[in-house]
């Protein structure tokens, strides 16, 4: 028998229950989280990718879990990141110097914008990279350097693992007024085996990853690529200026990114976290130990870095005489 006050209950109880659904579908997160690197595992970007995405997991409580997304110098993983659901569950830790920045001057054409396509969260880390010789090889200085290649002319050979390296030897080349020839790697280990041999005799590297061989005495470092010094790097590593390499001032940072359109409540709570990561003692000595700066930011400052940075590899690609492909 229905009475008044049992129909009302019941109408009440379905209008109420589809917003007490919807409320627990809107919580974040409430399943894994995708955290994506661009790089082989084992490279210095999966090295910096997985601490962060661990220190994610442990801010958050949230199983974060990383995938290895290689090819095209990184551009597959950031097209995978910006054709994602925008839904928060899929993030990009990111080189953005390496890879964002520079990204439409060595492809013609790109399925992203690698500003617009994109929300961006924060800043995370800094480093330059650093000019690298095999550790036998009589060069103690970036001029040395060049003046034993001068001798070689194209018969020598550089390692380009990235587009960062490649610009930067280019660039190399042009202050000395080198020949020097390009030589492509998938990844370091593969060319330091040729530089044993003496088939190439220098490249830039990431510093998370140098600093194990530099420990190892596999390799001898040069220079910076930056005029600023970071504190954890060794005193006696040169900057670019002190170097004598008067035409390279690149100082490399990493980003959090995830696709256009998601929510500003989940931005926000990504921003807060890697925030809070940033600022850990664990992750202070972390960095420090690859050779690594903390550089906290926010969706602001990192947009205008990024934009900047944009427009200066147009200078730097064009020293280094880069041609889309």
């Amino acid at each position: 028998m229905f009475t008044r006050r049992s129909v009302v209950g019941s109408l009440l109880a379905t209008s109420f229950a589809p917003d007490i659904s919807a409320r627990a579908q809107d919580v974040y997160p409430s399943r894994s989280i995708r955290s994506i690197c661009s790089f082989a595992p084992g490279s210095g970007a999966d090295i910096l990718v997985r601490f962060f995405s661990n220190k994610l997991q442990e801010v958050s409580g949230n199983t974060v879990i990383v995938e290895n997304k290689i090819g095209a110098a990184g551009n597959l993983g950031t097209e995978f990141v910006a054709r994602s659901k925008p839904d928060g569950y899929t993030i990009y830790i990111c080189p953005a110097v390496n890879v964002l920045a520079s990204a439409k001057y060595f492809y013609k054409s790109l399925a992203f914008d690698p500003v617009e396509d994109f929300e961006h969260i924060t800043t995370l880390a800094k480093a330059p990279l650093l000019l690298v010789v095999e550790a036998s090889t009589p060069f103690k200085t970036a001029r040395e350097l060049a003046e034993g290649l001068k001798k070689r002319g194209s018969a020598a050979g550089y390692a380009a693992i990235s587009n960062s390296s490649q610009v930067l030897c280019e660039m190399f080349k042009a202050q000395f007024g080198l020949e020097t020839t390009e030589v492509r790697f998938r990844d370091f280990p593969s060319a330091l085996g040729e530089m044993r041999t003496g088939n190439v005799s220098y490249t830039y590297l990431d510093a998370a990853q140098a600093t194990g061989h530099v420990a190892a005495g596999r390799i001898r470092v040069l220079a910076t690529s930056s005029s600023e010094r970071i504190p954890s790097l060794p005193a006696s590593y040169p900057t670019s200026i002190e170097a004598g390499i008067a035409n390279t001032d690149i100082m490399f940072w990493w980003s959090v990114e995830v696709a256009k359109g998601t929510p500003k409540p989940i931005l926000d709570q990504l921003q807060t976290w890697f925030n809070k990561v940033v600022g850990l003692d664990d992750t202070k000595t972390f960095l420090e130990k690859f050779g690594q700066a903390p550089f906290p930011g926010n969706p602001q400052m990192l947009k205008a870095a990024l934009t900047k940075e944009v427009a200066n590899w147009a200078t730097y690609t064009k020293i280094a005489k880069v041609e889309p492909q």
